[in-house]
């Protein structure tokens, strides 16, 4: 219950609000409706403002415009010859006045004294446009600049503008805009300015243009008028209305003061949580940055050394050996390829967790890069006996944009992870078209085994950091558990997510959809997609409706096989063996037209399982397709004179379709096959046979051997430079083919030199090529390099064959024609 105590305070507490806080509320809220509507009338005036002053540019631009064209036509022709105008007292012109065979009396109207005689001619009115030509370098004083024209000329004929506009206010008070363009100088104006050592291209003065336009000054003016007697009844109004509400709200003021002392103080709350809040984010941004910069100098501190184990490996493994030491450097290869994967696996794994890790996207062959998984893999499938197929739908689109190194570290990773546990049998890779529309694709990837699998409860396990799903599979198998993850990041980042499928015993699968933006070269997606691109499609012969006989008792190489040639339409009859061969071929209706056989199945038969094929009468001349090991280096030439063709089990879809071309049609294919050029073949001959003079800039004594003796052992000279500064210093004093320049040095890094070196080329005419040999190869450091004037980048370590062949494209790109008689050692 309230009592009287606590009514009288109440009502006091109202009291004292009516006599001072509504009085102090309404004094502030008229003052700010006061400036509010004064801001209104304000902004409005500046409207109007800025529609006056648009209109009298676009009177003064079309005015000048109009005189401009007027110009133009006249110089077209030199000038003009008019009669009844007063002759141009300045114009200098040998045959300035004629008179014609009927005695017409011309004189010679040049540009200028057209635009001047147009100008009087226009009326005298409240709309006055007037126009005229002036100059820093007069020949007629009438033409003088005034004070506003004349900062005009100085700004125009230095180039500073394109143009000058402003709107200049008279003593009167009247107002006129004020508009100027450049004059150049033309190929007509040298006619008679020529001699004044002007040339085209010059500013030889400019054209100013008035506008004063009193009608449109009225009525802005009354606009102005209008808006200011609308603001103020506004405001009249407004203040009325707070008279009103002040009435309204004596007890309920209180309570709103109340209230925004509360959100005062809350407001002091939020502004201390912001600044705390501010202070952690850039406390967390610092520690990113101090990751990136750790992760930055680790690359570059592991990559280096690494970079001198590689390449003296190779350097060494050149040389002449004993068996013992050919082995052991066989296995020092393998432990230093264990040693990079290990090490990239980290490092990109670092780069995701620092958000650090970028694609580089680029237009890429698809088809190309699944196929070199299989190049990359097969020694590891063949020492195993196992079988990698590949099977691609002929709609799957084969240039596409994305980040071609990183979807090829995904493939070969599942892949590759596929060999390590699997024993017998193979792995099948399978890739299928899930959308396409307007040039977007979705491209379904499955990459199935027949290993050992993955229990159920395991599978969870799989994809986490440093871990593997069984700790005795780490234990015989190896690894650091990094790659499942790197590859599931990456799949999302591409716009896929991976599902999993296994079961102990039996093998695993992993299937993702990656998102890719198909070319335009390929936007009409044909089922010739698979055929090699150096095939002229052209009236190629049809294999649709070609019986085929394979024997093959692998059953992941024999159904991968057998949906490739389903593919092109073949009918395909498998065989486990050469008994069931034999009898397919007894029983078939209509004799075969291919018969594909794995070369484990000669051993079957007394003869030979083909000896006894062409025994019978049917496949005495029919072709044979022969599946050979990765490794097989027998003459293919001598095989095919007894109408067999070679297939190494590791194959690409391109290999199987040249030998099944090959074997059914031979000789008739002439015209169809364009030849293959490798990069070699392609390059002038004057790079391949001359030797380079090269400049290696690399602070480290290990690096700088291994990248010297690289260059030598191929026939190259160089000389070295350990740091920037000598690096600049020895490309201005020599003449080098290329530079080879390390990033990370001291005194000058490699950016600051190419930077240097570049600055120093402008106006030479020369451009000497720059790779960057950098650590870091990720997209922003690619980036850097090229923003720092590099043409290239090699990532650490470095690479012999990659190497070269990015030498070799800048040398065609540049033109770079070496000197034969460098020598090839300094």
């Amino acid at each position: 219950m309230c009592n009287s105590h606590d009514t009288t305070g109440t009502e006091q507490n109202c009291q004292n609000s009516v006599t001072t806080d509504p009085r102090r509320a309404f004094l502030i809220m008229s003052s700010l409706w006061t400036i509010f509507i004064i801001g209104l009338v304000l902004v409005f005036e500046h409207y109007v403002q800025e529609v006056y002053i648009s209109v009298i540019k676009s009177r003064s631009e079309t005015a000048c415009r109009r005189d401009l064209l007027f110009r133009s036509w006249n110089n077209r022709y030199g000038g003009v010859y008019v009669s009844g105008i007063e002759a141009n007292p300045y114009l200098h012109h040998p045959k300035r006045d004629i008179t014609t065979n009927f005695g017409d009396n011309l004189t010679l109207i040049n540009p200028a004294w057209m635009t001047r005689q147009i100008s009087e001619m226009q009326p005298e009115d409240d709309n006055a446009v007037r126009s005229r030509l002036t100059s820093s370098k007069l020949l007629n004083p009438n033409n003088k600049p005034d004070e506003w024209e004349a900062a005009a000329v100085k700004k125009l004929e230095a180039k500073e503008a394109e143009e000058v506009f402003e709107v200049v206010r008279q003593k009167d008070g009247s107002e006129v805009g004020r508009f100027a363009k450049p004059l150049p100088v033309s190929e007509g104006c040298l006619r008679c300015h020529g001699s004044q050592g002007y040339k085209a291209g010059d500013v030889r003065g400019i054209i100013s243009t008035s506008v004063e336009d009193k009608s449109l000054l009225a009525y802005k003016k009354h606009i102005s008028f209008s808006g200011f007697i609308t603001g103020g009844g506004v405001w009249l109004f407004g203040l009325l209305g707070l008279l009103y509400f002040r009435k309204r709200t004596v007890c309920d003021f209180a309570v709103i003061h109340q209230n925004n002392d509360n959100l005062q103080k809350q407001g002091k709350i939020l502004q201390r949580q912001s600044k705390e809040l501010q202070c952690a984010v850039k406390t967390a941004e610092e520690a990113n940055e101090a990751k990136s910069r750790f992760l930055a100098y680790m690359s570059h501190e592991i990559r280096t050394p690494l970079n001198g184990i590689i390449g003296l490996s190779q350097l060494i493994s050149k040389e002449p050996l004993t068996k013992k030491q050919t082995e052991y450097m066989k296995m020092l290869t393998q432990s230093n390829e264990t040693l990079l994967a290990l090490i990239n696996d980290i490092l990109d794994f670092s780069k995701i967790e620092a958000d650090k890790l970028e694609l580089n996207i680029i237009e890429f062959d698809m088809l190309e890069k699944i196929e070199s998984v299989i190049s990359i893999l097969a020694n590891r499938f063949e020492d195993k006996h196992l079988a990698i197929c590949l099977d691609v739908a002929p709609n799957v689109p084969r240039l596409v944009f994305g980040d071609s190194g990183r979807f090829l570290q995904i493939i070969l990773n599942f892949a590759g992870n596929a060999a390590k546990f699997t024993e017998t049998g193979g792995v099948r890779i399978s890739v299928s078209l899930e959308e396409l529309k307007d040039l977007q694709a979705v491209v379904h990837f499955r990459i199935a085994d027949t290993g050992i699998g993955i229990s159920q409860k395991n599978l969870s396990k799989l994809f986490q950091s440093y871990t593997q799903a069984d700790a005795s599979i780490q234990a015989k198998y190896g690894g650091t558990g990094l790659g499942l993850s790197i590859a599931q990041r990456l799949i999302r980042m591409m716009g896929g997510e991976v599902n999993v499928q296994s079961e102990v015993g039996c093998g695993t699968s992993f299937e993702f959809s990656l998102q890719f933006k198909v070319s335009g070269k390929q936007a009409k997606l044909m089922p010739q997609n698979q055929i090699p691109a150096y095939t002229s499609l052209a009236q190629l012969p049809s294999v649709k409706d070609i019986r085929v006989l394979l024997v093959e008792c692998n059953p992941v190489l024999s159904d991968s096989l057998s949906d490739q040639l389903r593919h092109w339409q073949m009918n395909v009859c498998p065989a486990a063996d050469g008994v069931e061969a034999l009898q397919q071929i007894n029983d078939a209706p209509l004799p075969f037209q291919l018969i594909i056989i794995d070369e484990e199945f000669e051993k079957d038969l007394q003869n030979g399982l083909i000896a006894e094929i062409r025994q019978k009468t049917q496949c005495a001349d029919t072709p044979v397709v022969l599946l050979v090991a990765a490794s097989d280096t027998r003459d293919e030439v001598q095989f095919r004179k007894q109408g067999i063709w070679l297939l190494k089990k590791t194959y690409s879809i391109s290999a199987v379709y040249d030998n099944i071309m090959s074997s059914l049609f031979g000789e008739s294919l002439t015209g169809y096959y364009q030849e293959k050029q490798t990069v070699k073949e392609m390059l002038p001959a004057d790079i391949l046979k001359c030797c380079l003079h090269v400049l290696v800039a690399e602070d480290n004594v290990v690096n700088q051997i291994v990248i010297t003796e690289m260059l030598r052992s191929r026939g190259h000279g160089c000389d070295i430079a350990s740091d920037g500064e000598q690096a600049v210093e020895k490309a201005m004093q020599n003449h080098y083919d290329l530079i080879l320049m390390d990033c990370q040095m001291p005194e000058m890094d490699g950016y600051t030199a190419a930077a240097t070196i570049r600055q120093q080329e402008n106006g030479s005419g020369r451009h000497i090529p720059i790779v960057a040999l950098t650590a870091n190869a990720t997209v922003t450091d690619r980036d850097k390099c090229i923003a720092a004037g590099m043409d290239d980048y090699c990532a650490k370590p470095v690479s012999e064959d990659l190497l070269f062949s990015i030498v070799q494209k800048l040398l065609v790109r540049f033109g770079q024609k070496p000197n034969e008689k460098k020598e090839a050692a300094r």
